[in-house]
């Protein structure tokens, strides 16, 4: 069973609940869309390393790894922040979807693992 890192894992981004306006875009970025850009970029490479992870092997560590799951009309993702507890820190990208506590309580490193199994048939993210 999962524990939900209480720090959000804003991969050095800005956070973008502190800017709600349209008016109140982060410093450093001309407009909103300049900003998710910035987000898309930075999810580019976290899942690149998310793919690095050897899923096969169950004495490998799954920090780093990517979990997304579907809320709303978008998805709310996690990074596994550490391996021993299990630890899953919010992303907040996008529209910063967020799973119910009771969702990330129930995740398990097995349950990770063939979620992001590079060997099962359906490999799409949610």
């Amino acid at each position: 069973m999962a524990k939900l890192d209480t720090k959000k894992f804003l991969g050095g981004l800005p956070d973008p609940a502190r800017y709600p306006g349209v008016r109140d875009c982060p410093p450093g970025y001309k407009d909103w869309m300049a900003f998710y850009d910035a987000q898309d970029k930075k999810l580019e490479e976290l899942i690149a390393i998310s793919d690095k992870i050897d899923y096969t092997n169950p004495k490998a560590s799954l920090k780093g790894a990517l979990v997304g799951f579907g809320v709303g009309d978008g998805t709310a993702w996690y990074v596994v922040t550490k391996d021993r507890p299990l630890t899953l820190a919010n992303i907040p990208f996008g529209d910063a979807w967020q799973a119910p506590w009771v969702t990330i309580n129930g995740v398990t490193a097995e349950w990770i693992r063939q979620h992001n199994n590079p060997n099962r048939k359906f490999r799409g993210r949610f």
